[in-house]
């Protein structure tokens, strides 16, 4: 649903700091947030994802895991990966489609 999907990214956006670190997650979500064709903000979530992997790499792990996915078929068969708070797989790049397609390729504590 592109419209959850822009109020979700509004939020991120909020809460990002104004840092050079956070320059481009912020530009990402506030990009997500003004589009308003799914297609486009799948696009720009393979960014958003990239930078939230720079954030989690330098980044301590107070509780819980955080779970990097991967879907093989996502963007015509190049894959697409994603974080999760959940083992479980919510594939973002398909939706309803293929809710459950993907695997978990690295686990961060």
């Amino acid at each position: 649903n592109a419209k959850i999907v822009q109020a979700e990214a509004k939020k991120l956006e909020s809460v990002v700091d104004d840092t050079d670190k956070n320059k481009q997650l912020k530009a990402t979500s506030k990009l997500i947030a003004l589009t308003k064709n799914i297609d486009k903000q799948r696009d720009f979530f393979v960014t958003l994802t990239n930078e939230i992997e720079k954030v989690i790499n330098t980044s301590a792990i107070t509780s819980g895991e955080v779970y990097k996915q991967f879907c093989p078929m996502a963007f015509e068969g190049e894959g697409g990966y994603w974080f999760s708070n959940s083992k479980e797989i919510r594939n973002p790049y398909y939706g309803n489609k293929m809710l459950t397609c993907g695997s978990v390729k690295k686990i961060y504590k």
